[in-house]
């Protein structure tokens, strides 16, 4: 039937759209680029016919229109149609143009919380390095928070290594010393007989 047709159409679509948006950004901003010039060529169609201009000139403004380039003025139609047709062609690079600002900004916010959540190298000297999480690790955080606020050490950030979650680790700390003085600390999930996981943290 046609509804059916009508949902796998849908499906296939949403499918497609999902695989392109977990394509790396510059393929993403490709696949943009490259559906601008359809809608670039339509667009100019549909000008052309209601204001009689040639191809070129058609295709012209209507780029321009569309990438809202500096002195394209499309409000300087002598005819009510080709103004009614600029104004939706500005309306159509104004929508192309917040997609491609929201994948921008979606890829930017999945890095830096990729970065965030991360559990890269640490690239520290001088440091000190503690293992595993139990009962004594946040009383003992604290004791070093004091320390360096007086001065007497731990001046260099503090590595964590445990078998715990990075973001809960982060989240925690940050809960329980949010009274104590300001000290940097972290924090890297692995396991402390791992010699990988040793040299992440830079032991």
């Amino acid at each position: 039937s046609r509804h059916a047709q009508r949902e796998m159409i849908g499906s296939n679509l949403t499918y497609i759209a999902q695989r392109v948006f977990g394509w790396p950004l510059y393929s993403k901003v490709f696949v943009i680029m490259c559906a601008m010039v359809p809608l670039v060529l339509i667009a100019a169609a549909a000008y052309k016919f209601v204001s009689d201009e040639e191809w070129g000139s058609a295709i012209s403004k209507t780029f321009f229109w569309l990438n809202d380039v500096p002195g394209a003025d499309s409000t300087g139609e002598e005819h009510w149609r080709s103004t009614v047709v600029a104004q939706l062609i500005v309306f159509c690079g104004m929508f192309t143009f917040a997609i491609l600002i929201g994948v921008v900004s979606d890829e930017i916010a999945s890095k830096v919380d990729e970065v965030k959540t991360g559990n890269s190298k640490v690239y520290e000297k001088n440091h000190t390095v503690i293992v595993n999480w139990n009962d004594q690790l946040i009383p003992l955080l604290k004791q070093m928070a004091v320390a360096k606020d007086e001065g007497s050490g731990f001046q260099r950030p503090i590595v964590l290594l445990a078998n715990k979650e990075k973001e809960w680790m982060d989240e925690t700390i940050a809960d329980e010393l949010a009274d104590a003085p300001p000290i940097t600390i972290v924090t890297r999930q692995g396991e402390a007989y791992n010699a990988e996981d040793l040299d992440r943290v830079n032991a």
